[in-house]
């Protein structure tokens, strides 16, 4: 294929063979082609003379503007690639692309570059002094990080070899040449704004700056447009259907000039199109652009001439392939399918980015050899768009094949969703989400933004619900002014959801109850509102629907404040809401839980574990912690008395931790568990800093012989609201008491009253104490002596200490569609989700050793069976306990895991009594045959939908913070275990992650137990004796999360 002038060749034939011709305009100045060479050739003197090598990488965090455009060419005259990004880019986001681009410079407002073009000393310097650049074709041109389906952003990396090639067919797309003036509006760090800039340069034309800040509003754009000759528009969708909607049937001569407007980056309608020629943009072509950043902006295109028809599709369609681009259509099994047919829409050709920075797996995933190619090497990009193919070739985009979510029992796009919304009458833009109801649970739900006579929202569910199957039509919708937008321009539907649930009302979205219904409608009502599934009835399966136990103690906490007496273990037992009724029949919620004052306090018995764990050094920085953002505003006075009201109603909060090793609680003055800062007058390039300092003195002020175990650290000044840290000291509670906890800080921070006392951990104390006394007691031990056997040893690549800062984590997911079976399929055949893990654990354990019987110690977060039946759905305090499973793996398949589980099945149902009896049995020889027994190395925590059930609600008084609140632990820690398995729902995915120290084992070791983890779960459940076969024989057999 024959190589395109690079741009950089391109610009510097502009300078030289039409040097006064304009390059940059803003408002109040231009720089002409020679002006701007000159002034990159500059920039890469300076970048080489700070260090500035061929193949580095330098982040650029200037606004957008000539400046940029000169740093930008100057890196790559410089020879090296640059990582552009937004000046509003939050530091800790910034830290990590700057740590993982290995950015040798940072170019911002604080970094002097080079003086301006007439500079004496500098212009006398030769410019062959420069280093040369190079814009080969797989020489990195820059880099752009976009949001990552992990959470950490992922850098794209772009070859100058690809930007030559888009910039060519760019050219052509947008008919750019020396008379053209584009407008650069998308914000720096957006990869749209590198073809705003790169084509129209390299093709001669100017392009132009608007200079206010940020996103212009709609009137600041038309006087932009008019007062800099713009000829080239690129707006993204969401904005220019605003401005669409603002210019109907308006007469606005600014845009007289303009003859081309491109759209893209989220869908548009061909109502869109249509309300476009009633603008006086009418006279323009305009182009709908769809394209990933890994295809290099643009990689398909639908062009509207102002005579063509506008498609009778309900979505305007992305058009052709731009350039020497492909688009295939594929099936799951990557073939092809027919025309009209949905697929996935893979991108292939020449213009395609050259992987991820420094993520060689990601690459290998996204980009694939191309089977379909004749060049030998031809790749194609996997775009997880789903898409279908018209007769006349072109696209028509459907929606995100991993953009699902999951609401009442059916799978919903929610670009879908938004789509139908738009092409109601009088929206003029609309966006869908799910509202999380506190419970793990979703509702779907909808902002719209209308004209002065749109519908209301009754009307819009109408028009729905006569074109769209029941679940599609939002149950709730908000009308707000406008639909926020992120910085780039595009809905931001985060922002939507939390604008929408504030307008809404908190708690509005859900039905109440009425106080004449009976119990089992009662309890049949809240089961459809916190599962979300509206036809469930009484005799619907809790389990079988996605419920466990963390999951229970929701429903029944909301059972008890109608005054249902449920515990967890009525609905786990009885599946049903009926059954679990029937259980519960006769027991009312008790008046009060008797108040549990300052005196001596028995431990429990995760407590002497974690006492037993050997010699903890500082101990005292041990923590639990959740991080918010919230109003600004509040005193240190309502502090102290939301605090009070905390240690009034959980006395685990109030533990102190004597000299020999016994416990009390005392009486705590709530204002010393408060600490207000504002940072308002520190200047704002410090806030970071001193925010990071007070957090991380927050964690490392506890004192468990003072009783100093929580705290409430509210610091002003940030931005984007205040910051609220909850930390609290793990000796006193587990996780799950956490989620309780941060319910009734949202409840009380906004003006309510939780429920009365709690269980306490004294009462819990006492109730083990009596049953580990009992003849139950007796048989649950020999039962456990006999059921914890020998196991095989793990043999680490090298022996010795793990401090904390050594641990690193691998993860790794199951699809949705396998994640399906585990939650829903196996609990309904009898085997719940933790089992599952545990037992694929260990097959995988099996296949990495060669040993086929295994040790693992697992956390049980179950409350639903608890000593002397207490009620400990809200009780906060360390009650999670650990038990030892030993399994035997051999074969595979679903027989092969009832095979393995087989051997903790034989385990008592109590999994609290081996904690228990190991630390509180009265028989010192029943303690010393349980201490005495080989501990496993391995242990598992499966949390299930624990992460999920402590999200808080869109419009919550408390909102999860963007900022890491720091170590938790002291890296003076060692972890005792050799491996560290957790499991959790992401997304509607099984995360499995496994946490090593770099002391025992190498990355590749870990990777490789991973990869047979992973197996041994995909070939379990899709073995022909799968989960369909299971019912007969499977049996619910661990302690976790039922």
């Amino acid at each position: 294929m024959t190589r395109n002038p690079s741009v950089v060749d391109l610009i510097r034939g502009h300078a030289a063979g039409r040097p006064s011709g304009v390059a940059l305009r803003t408002p109040t100045d231009t720089v002409t082609y020679a002006q701007l060479w000159h002034r990159a050739e500059q920039a890469a003197l300076a970048l080489a003379g700070r260090g500035v090598r061929r193949g580095d990488s330098v982040l650029v965090r200037l606004p957008s503007g000539p400046d940029a455009v000169v740093a930008m060419l100057g890196t790559w005259l410089a020879g090296a690639a640059f990582v552009p990004v937004d000046t509003a880019t939050p530091e800790e986001r910034l830290a990590y692309v700057l740590r993982d681009s290995g950015a040798a410079l940072v170019l911002d407002d604080s970094t002097a570059l080079p003086p301006s073009a007439g500079d004496p000393v500098e212009a006398a310097r030769p410019v062959e002094a420069a280093r040369p650049h190079s814009a080969d074709d797989e020489h990195g041109a820059y880099v752009i990080y976009t949001s990552g389906s992990t959470g950490a952003p992922k850098g794209v990396l772009v070859g100058h070899g690809a930007l030559a090639r888009h910039a060519d067919a760019s050219v052509d797309l947008f008919a750019l040449g020396p008379h053209s003036t584009v407008l650069q509006f998308a914000s720096l760090g957006f990869d749209v704004a590198q073809e705003e800039i790169w084509p129209t340069l390299a093709a001669g034309g100017t392009l132009a700056f608007h200079g206010t800040g940020g996103v212009p509003d709609t009137v600041r754009l038309a006087s932009a447009v008019g007062e800099l000759g713009v000829t080239v528009l690129q707006l993204p969708t969401v904005y220019w259907r605003m401005l669409c909607a603002e210019l109907d049937g308006e007469r606005e001569p600014s845009f007289a000039g303009v003859r081309t407007v491109v759209i893209g980056g989220e869908n548009a309608t061909t109502a869109d199109a249509h309300a476009h020629r009633r603008t006086p943009l009418a006279h323009t072509v305009l182009v709908n652009g769809y394209g990933p950043t890994e295809t290099v902006v643009t990689a398909t295109a639908l062009v509207l001439a102002p005579g063509d028809e506008v498609p009778g599709t309900a979505g305007l369609p992305i058009g052709t392939p731009v350039g020497d681009r492909v688009a295939r259509v594929l099936d799951e099994d990557r073939r092809p399918v027919a025309d009209g047919t949905p697929g996935e829409l893979w991108i292939g050709g020449e213009p395609l980015a050259l992987g991820y920075l420094n993520d060689a797996a990601r690459t290998r995933e996204r980009f694939l050899p191309d089977p379909y190619a004749a060049a030998p090497g031809a790749r194609m990009y996997r775009t997880g768009d789903m898409v279908v193919r018209r007769e006349s070739g072109g696209l028509e985009f459907l929606g995100r094949a991993d953009n699902q979510v999951k609401v009442r029992g059916h799978r919903i796009e929610l670009d879908e969703v938004d789509r139908h919304l738009l092409a109601a009458p009088g929206i003029t833009s609309a966006v869908s989400f799910t509202l999380d109801d506190g419970a793990g649970g979703n509702v779907l739900a909808a902002a719209v933004a209308r004209d002065g006579d749109g519908p209301d929202p009754r009307a819009v569910r109408e028009h729905l619900r006569e074109r769209v199957p029941a679940y599609l039509v939002p149950g709730r919708i908000a009308v707000l002014d406008r639909i926020p937008l992120t910085t780039s321009g595009k809905t931001d539907r985060r922002a939507a959801a939390e604008a929408a649930a504030a307008v809404l009302g908190a708690g509005a979205t859900h039905e109440r109850d009425d106080e004449t219904r009976s119990p089992l409608d009662t309890v049949v009502a809240l089961l459809r509102e916190l599962l979300l599934a509206p036809e469930l009835g009484p005799d619907d399966d809790f389990l079988a629907l996605g419920g466990d136990s963390l999951m229970a103690l929701r429903v029944c906490g909301r059972m008890r404040a109608r005054g249902i007496s449920m515990t967890p273990g009525d609905l786990l037992a009885g599946r049903t809401a009926r059954a679990a009724v029937s259980r519960a029949q006769g027991r009312r919620a008790p008046d009060a839980v008797e108040e549990e004052t300052a005196g001596p306090l028995d431990l429990l018995p995760a407590q002497h574990r974690w006492l037993g764990d050997g010699d903890l050094p500082a101990r005292d920085h041990f923590c639990l912690n959740a991080l918010f953002t919230t109003d600004s505003g509040v005193s240190a006075h309502q502090l102290a008395r939301v605090a009070g009201a905390l240690l009034r109603r959980h006395p685990a909060l109030r533990t102190a931790l004597r000299a020999d090793g016994t416990a009390e609680l005392r009486e705590t003055d709530p204002s010393e568990a408060v600490r207000v800062i504002d940072l308002s007058p520190v200047p704002p390039s410090e806030r970071a800093a001193r925010l990071e300092e007070a957090l991380a003195e927050a964690q490392t002020s506890m004192s468990l012989a003072d009783g100093r175990v929580l705290q409430l650290l509210y610091v002003d000044g940030t931005e984007n609201g205040a910051r609220l840290l909850l930390t609290v000291h793990h000796f006193v509670l587990d996780g799950v008491s956490m989620g309780l906890l941060v319910d009734d800080l949202e409840l009380l921070l906004g003006g309510g009253r939780p429920e009365a006392a709690a269980t306490g951990p004294r009462a819990v104390g006492t109730a083990l104490r009596d049953w580990v006394r009992s003849r139950q007691a007796r048989q649950d031990a020999a039962e456990w002596a006999a059921g914890t056997g020998e196991f095989a040893a793990l043999r680490p690549d090298t022996e010795g200490a793990a401090p904390l800062p050594t641990l690193r984590t691998h993860r790794s997911r199951l699809p949705r569609d396998l994640t399906g079976q585990v939650l829903h399929r196996l609990p309904a055949a009898g085997v719940a989700p933790h089992d599952f893990a545990l037992g694929c654990l260990v097959g995988g354990l099996a296949a990495w050793t060669g040993e086929p019987v295994h040790g693992v110690d697992v956390y049980a977060h179950s409350r639903d069976v608890s000593p002397g039946d207490l009620d400990l759905s809200r009780t906060v305090g360390y009650v999670q306990s650990t038990y030892p499973a030993v399994l035997r793996w051999e074969g595979e398949g679903v027989r092969a895991l009832l095979a393995a589980l087989g051997g903790p099945a034989a385990l008592p149902e109590r999994r609290y009594g081996f904690d228990a009896l190991r630390f509180l049995s009265p028989d010192p020889a029943e303690r010393a045959a349980l201490a005495d027994r080989p501990r496993p190395r391995v242990r598992l925590n499966f949390r299930g939908h624990l992460l999920r059930l402590e999200q808080r609600a869109p419009g919550a008084v408390l909102r999860p913070a963007d900022e890491s609140f720091g170590a938790h632990r002291s890296p003076l820690q060692r972890e005792r275990y050799l491996l560290m398995a957790e499991g959790d729902i992401v997304d509607g995915e099984l995360e499995m992650s496994l946490k090593y120290s770099t002391v025992h084992w190498s990355a590749d070791r870990i990777e490789e137990l991973a990869r047979h983890v992973d197996r041994v779960m995909r070939r379990t459940l899709d073995s022909p004796d799968g989960p369909r076969a299971a019912a007969d024989t499977a049996r619910t057999v661990s302690g976790g999360a039922r």
